[in-house]
Formats: C-alpha cells, structure tokens, sequence
C-alpha cells in the first residue's frame, strides 16, 4: 500500500492511497459508521431470534 500527497492547499491537503483491488481503504468516519450499523444490525438480528425463540418456546 503507498500513500501520497496529492496536493496541497493553504488549508487542506489532499492524500491518494494505492492498494491492491482487495484491501478496503475508508476514510476513518466512514469505517465508524459501517461499524455501527453493523452493530445494529447483529443487535436487530439477536433480538429478532431471541423473540422467535420466545415464541418458539411458548408452544411447548
């Protein structure tokens, strides 16, 4: 992986990353972001199941 400065602004800087086709690079808020929605999303899911185990259990 090579990381470069594009380009310089008075304040700003532009940076390019170089990486093989199956490393993932995100900017930092973006990776924050997937991470909690992944997050919720197995939280939907355990929650999901564990009513349906609810149930499940209840016709026994």
């Amino acid at each position: 992986m090579i990381v470069f400065v594009k380009q310089l602004l008075a304040y700003q800087v532009r940076v390019g990353v170089n990486a093989p086709k199956n490393v993932r690079v995100d900017r930092e808020e973006i990776r924050e972001r997937i991470n909690r929605e992944q997050q919720g999303a197995g939280r939907a899911a355990d929650e999901k199941m564990a009513k349906e185990l609810l149930l499940v259990a209840g016709r026994c």
